[in-house]
């Protein structure tokens, strides 16, 4: 089982960045009244890098010792249903709320499904999006871990 990486580790930030990205786009399109709140971060998140047969899980918690810090597990997961259901009940053990996903051909829709049946907050990013934030390396995440 991979071990947990504490936040100087590689993380798909891209993807959480699309996702703010994306909403920040919708709020310039529309009548926004502003106010004093202040945003609000996810602290328990994952993202989703989908393929065909397997998915791989990036998971960031805070650092049970370390406050301040975030732990990362990487994961991967069949996507056969007995995988994608292990892969919600591993979310659920680590608390996360919200899970975010590009929408990579078909592949997103049971995974997107399976999850928000099971309660969870899924976010569906477009690719043109995620491939158009700052900081994203220009090749895959998985060789940038390798």
């Amino acid at each position: 089982m991979p071990r947990a990486r504490e936040s100087d580790s590689y993380f798909p930030c891209w993807l959480l960045r699309a996702a703010a990205s994306v909403l920040a786009s919708m709020e310039r399109r529309s009548v926004v009244e502003e106010t004093t709140e202040r945003s609000e971060l996810v602290e328990r998140v994952a993202a989703l890098d989908l393929g065909k047969a397997v998915l791989t899980a990036y998971v960031r918690v805070p650092h049970p010792a370390k406050p301040g810090r975030r732990c990362q597990e990487v994961r991967e997961y069949r996507t056969t249903t007995a995988g994608l259901l292990t892969l919600a009940g591993d979310l659920r053990g680590h608390g996360v709320t919200l899970v975010a996903m590009e929408a990579t051909s078909d592949y997103w829709k049971p995974v997107f499904y399976l999850l928000e049946a099971e309660g969870f907050t899924c976010w569906l990013l477009n690719a043109r999006h995620v491939k158009n934030v700052p900081g994203r390396p220009k090749t895959d995440l998985l060789t940038e871990l390798v």
